[in-house]
């Protein structure tokens, strides 16, 4: 084997090695977030399965279904929000095949805002009326701790 052809092979193992570990840090809070937690001061619970979050307050008799999307490369890490029960929802597709949840149906059916997992403490904070989520001091902001 030549010094070129194992140089090539050692970059592309350094290239393969790099592309897992950003596929696992995109999803490792996507991952960590799944489950049951419980609001902090109000009494409400947030469901998290998969891609859907179901928020139940005491005192509605209908649960808040919402999708989710996360960017946790960002600095604060975002959340993009909209209605799982909002009509016209189109599945995404790539090559023909339907994967992850439904696109919303346009901007202005989106909430954005940012959040922080921590432990068995997430904190989300959701402004509906700005693209440019960067402080938590203008959100309506939610402290969960985990069942």
């Amino acid at each position: 084997m030549t010094r070129r052809n194992r140089w090539f092979i050692s970059l592309c193992l350094v290239g393969i090695s790099l592309i897992v570990l950003a596929v696992v840090f995109r999803f490792r809070d996507q991952y960590r977030m799944q489950g049951t937690w419980v609001g902090e001061g109000v009494v409400h619970r947030l469901r998290v399965e998969g891609d859907l979050a179901v928020l139940e307050h005491e005192g509605s008799s209908r649960p808040l279904r919402t999708y989710f999307r996360l960017d946790p490369v960002a600095s604060p890490k975002r959340i993009v929000i909209w209605s799982a029960d909002a009509p016209g929802l189109r599945p995404r597709e790539f090559l023909g095949f339907a994967y992850g949840p439904p696109s919303p149906t346009g901007p202005n059916s989106e909430a954005y805002g940012t959040y922080e997992i921590s432990g068995d403490r997430l904190k989300i904070c959701v402004l509906v009326s700005s693209h440019d989520p960067t402080l938590f001091a203008a959100y309506d902001t939610y402290d969960f701790h985990r069942e």
